[in-house]
């Protein structure tokens, strides 16, 4: 979430704000799907994927044109939704868990924002950011494939 933040905050607006605004939106798509029992494999390796790209993208200071940007930020979103979706307890309110997991979703991308405008003129901090949040998603791809 983080990393969607300092992805957005290397853009042009209305860039900027559009991905940080899309990722909650599909992550509530991607919820919609898991509480009404939609099977979509292999979500957590989508995941892991989804946080070594970011990194990556961060790490390259990659700024995507704007259907590619939007398109990543959406099904990461969808994907991380739908995940959450999928861990939701028996005895919780689907709406009250869903706002909780979107609230602290827009409170993390307004922080990476933040901090990558922060970071503005510092790009070396930002690749660090990047290479972390890459070995992370990496690391988790690689448990996921293991547990496979």
């Amino acid at each position: 979430m983080l990393a969607v933040g300092v992805w957005a905050s290397t853009m042009k607006r209305p860039l900027a704000l559009a991905m940080p605004a899309t990722f909650p939106l599909l992550m509530a798509l991607g919820a919609l799907f898991a509480f009404s029992g939609v099977q979509i494999p292999q979500v957590e390796a989508g995941v892991a994927a989804s946080v070594l790209v970011l990194g990556m993208i961060l790490a390259v200071a990659w700024r995507a044109p704007t259907g590619i940007a939007l398109t990543l930020v959406a099904a990461f979103g969808f994907l991380h939704g739908y995940a959450h979706g999928t861990e939701i307890s028996a005895l919780a309110s689907a709406a009250l868990y869903a706002g909780g997991f979107l609230i602290a979703t827009v409170a993390l991308h307004t922080l990476g924002m933040l901090l990558g405008y922060a970071l503005a003129r510092n790009a070396r901090i930002v690749k660090l950011i990047g290479l972390t949040v890459a070995a992370t998603g990496f690391w988790l791809l690689g448990a996921q494939i293991l547990a496979a």
